[in-house]
């Protein structure tokens, strides 16, 4: 066959195999629904977390399943758990955060340094903060690490907290 054949034919000839395009198709579908979804139960106001799976799989997660509970630890540094997995995806709850079930001193401040632990202190516990931003620092380093910021509960919604 000679050489400009070839090229016309690796030019030209549709690849029977097509499942890396459907695969990619799929993932993309799994985005927009998973999104589209996010939208939904965000707008029905229901307490809600949603878990993606990195290929397939949208769980959606009725936190009245997975008690919630607080742990106290050293220097007024809270944790906060509910499956023990997903636990970061709490700061999605704004009814656990407005609810006043969260007691600390001042301001909830949260981390969520890596996808299972979800600490709090209160923004006017010195050591609980000093404490908080080293166990985020070394955690968001670690597996499944996510960030050392803290975040801090006010006017109904978390911001980046500054110290203050």
């Amino acid at each position: 066959m000679p050489e400009s054949d070839l090229a016309t034919l690796l030019e030209t000839v549709v690849p029977r195999e097509r499942a890396g395009s459907q695969t990619a198709a799929r993932y993309d579908f799994q985005a927009n629904f998973g999104i589209l979804k996010l939208v939904e139960l965000r707008e029905s106001g229901k307490d809600f977390r949603v878990v993606f799976d990195i290929f397939d799989d949208i769980m959606v997660l009725d936190p009245a399943e997975a008690p919630i509970q607080m742990r106290p630890g050293a220097d007024g540094v809270s944790l906060i758990t509910a499956d023990g997995v997903y636990d970061a995806s709490l700061l999605l709850a704004d009814a656990l955060w407005s609810s006043g079930q969260i007691e600390v001193e001042g301001d909830i401040v949260v981390a969520a340094p890596a996808k299972g632990p979800l600490l709090v202190t209160g923004s006017r516990n010195r050591a609980g903060i000093a404490r908080l931003r080293a166990l985020a620092a070394e955690l968001a380093a670690g597996p499944y690490g996510l960030t050392p910021a803290l975040f801090v509960w006010r006017g109904g919604k978390f911001v980046v907290f500054d110290g203050k």
